[in-house]
């Protein structure tokens, strides 16, 4: 597990094996629940994949 900018980071390969996003990524305390419409988790073709999209979500966060 990577840790980055209170995001985990982790490998997760999925059951099909033509999958190219087997990296998952999820903020500290997400609250994974349908109801919550948390959306700081994702998935990534790879670690640098992941913390581009933690980036662009942090961006956007604080543009808002």
């Amino acid at each position: 597990m990577i840790e980055y900018k209170n995001y985990k980071i982790s490998y997760n390969p999925k059951p099909i094996p033509t999958s190219v996003f087997d990296w998952d990524w999820q903020a500290d305390g997400f609250d994974g629940a349908i109801d919550s419409q948390d959306d700081r988790a994702g998935t990534g073709s790879s670690v640098d994949d992941c913390k581009r999209q933690i980036d662009e979500l942090l961006c956007t966060k604080n543009d808002a």
